[in-house]
């Protein structure tokens, strides 16, 4: 059954609550097919493997490039994105970090023409084993949402339906 589909025969079943079960559905869609962060971190591994272990190490020390341990924490996550995409853009922007980074090495970053995609991979390798700020993490609060959303819905739904008059007499 096609998603388009779905919906009409939930709108045509319970007509009161399409707009919360339209809503309910557009988060659920949204994050239920969200890439797992492990999955992610592999395939930033192998990108990293492939690309960046010439120069760079992860706790190996310094080759021909820096050691990246604690990167993630160290640089802003879009400057990181950013230099990873363009390092050699950067440098003739004269970023600070990017002119340090290449007087204190002595060899620029090759740009490699790597994808968006591939950039967040990479940078979730090199995050993985740092240590996750506390909180909610991010694929439980659809869930989250969907429950307290239900939590209001059925108590709207037991105020209407167990309203009834009464009367007092005395």
């Amino acid at each position: 059954m096609s998603t388009d589909r779905f919906m009409g025969f939930l709108i045509g079943k319970f007509p009161g609550y399409s707009g919360m079960m339209a809503f309910c559905f557009f988060f659920f869609s949204t994050f239920a097919y969200a890439e797992p962060q492990q999955v992610l971190v592999e395939k930033g591994e192998k990108i990293f493997q492939e690309i960046c272990t010439a120069c760079h190490t992860v706790g190996g020390g310094v080759l021909v490039g820096p050691d990246l341990k604690g990167v993630t924490r160290r640089r802003d996550l879009a400057w990181l994105r950013r230099f990873i995409l363009a390092p050699d853009q950067m440098l003739n922007e004269k970023d600070p970090i990017a002119l340090a980074l290449f007087e204190e090495y002595g060899i620029p970053m090759p740009s490699f023409g790597l994808t968006e995609e591939q950039v967040e991979a990479i940078i979730a390798y090199l995050g993985a084993g740092e240590p996750a700020p506390a909180g909610i993490p991010s694929l439980y609060i659809p869930t989250l949402l969907i429950g307290v959303l239900a939590i209001v819905a059925l108590t709207f739904t037991g105020l209407i339906a167990g309203t009834k008059r009464v009367e007092v007499r005395l």
